[in-house]
């Protein structure tokens, strides 16, 4: 069923893309969990109540065609990202039966073979933060032990295990521990605009799940909407939603480069800062928040809800200013 905004009907090519943190952490609930198994204290897995938010979450999306699901490599998030994943297995199995059986096949005819699984892509982008510490999850080749429906041969993660190294202020080698808040925004906004000058995953029609941490999942929304200051308050299992208006689908694309707004004297619109630089020459191309941070398909509701202390809005500010 196609999701309906006040402001009008989401159009089947409009890219779309959501935004997940992952469910709750077993560490939450019993912090030496680790020691039993032998596990990375760092890397919790889901507990019980995470595990069915998680089956909820699935359940929420499980009508909508997903496309790719991009998933930071931490074991929770991975968990979060399958239960999604083989909601949509489901859904297209049983759509492939029902087609099988209006042939004349019958359904146990039918071998799925993997091929109506949404594929699930590792992106160290969406990672942890790794805020004064360096932490370090499972390989993607130990995630796909666990877990087969990641696809570790058609993509490589944009971002490497340890993202301050990646930012260029990180004196290149990333020796230094840890990354600044900064430093996660970078790495966020590097992410998107691969995504969008992607062929494939910024493509039109392109319906992509993020899942995410809590941090990570409120710096990759700011480079979505182009906004480092946008507040966004997500909860564990929480669903956004960002859709893609008028004007052409890859965002770093503008029909009028050439064009200037500069003899515009008029104050921007309150939607003004969803908007790249090049998308500011085209008022009829921006995204827009129809979820944020919705909790309504979870029956334990609105659970750790997160966001940066003053301290960190500051640091950032002073950071961007700088850059």
């Amino acid at each position: 069923m196609m999701e309906v905004h006040p402001g009008g009907a989401t159009s089947k090519e409009s890219r779309v893309v959501y935004i997940t943190r992952h469910g709750m952490r077993l560490d939450w609930v019993k912090p030496d969990w680790h020691l039993e198994k032998g596990e990375k204290p760092c890397d919790s897995p889901l507990s019980e109540d995470g595990l069915q938010q998680a089956r909820e979450l699935g359940q929420r999306l499980a009508d909508v065609d997903l496309d790719f699901i991009f998933s930071s490599p931490f074991l929770r998030c991975v968990q979060t990202a399958d239960a999604v994943a083989a909601a949509q297995q489901q859904r297209r199995l049983r759509g492939t039966q029902q087609q099988q059986r209006g042939r004349g096949g019958g359904a146990s005819d039918y071998d799925d073979d993997g091929e109506t699984a949404v594929p699930i892509y590792i992106e160290h982008a969406l990672g942890e933060w790794e805020d004064g510490k360096r932490i370090s999850p499972r390989t993607t080749a130990e995630l796909k032990a666990i877990f087969p429906r990641i696809d570790d041969e058609a993509y490589t993660s944009v971002v490497p295990p340890h993202p301050a190294g990646y930012d260029d202020s990180a004196g290149g080698g990333g020796a230094r521990l840890g990354e600044t808040v900064h430093e996660l925004h970078r790495r966020c906004e590097r992410f998107v605009d691969f995504v969008n000058g992607h062929e494939v995953f910024g493509a039109e029609g392109k319906r992509i799940l993020f899942v995410g941490h809590a941090a990570s999942t409120i710096a990759f929304y700011r480079a979505w909407v182009q906004d480092r200051t946008a507040d966004f308050f997500p909860a564990t299992c929480s669903l956004s939603k960002l859709v893609l208006l008028g004007g052409d689908n890859h965002e770093g694309e503008s029909k009028n480069d050439e064009d200037s707004t500069a003899d515009d004297d008029t104050s921007p619109s309150p939607a003004s800062s969803l908007l790249s630089p090049q998308q500011r020459r085209s008022p009829t191309s921006r995204w827009r928040t129809e979820l944020s941070g919705d909790c309504s398909h979870l029956s334990s509701g609105q659970q750790r809800p997160w966001r940066f202390s003053e301290h960190h809005d500051q640091e950032l500010a002073l950071a961007t200013a700088n850059q």
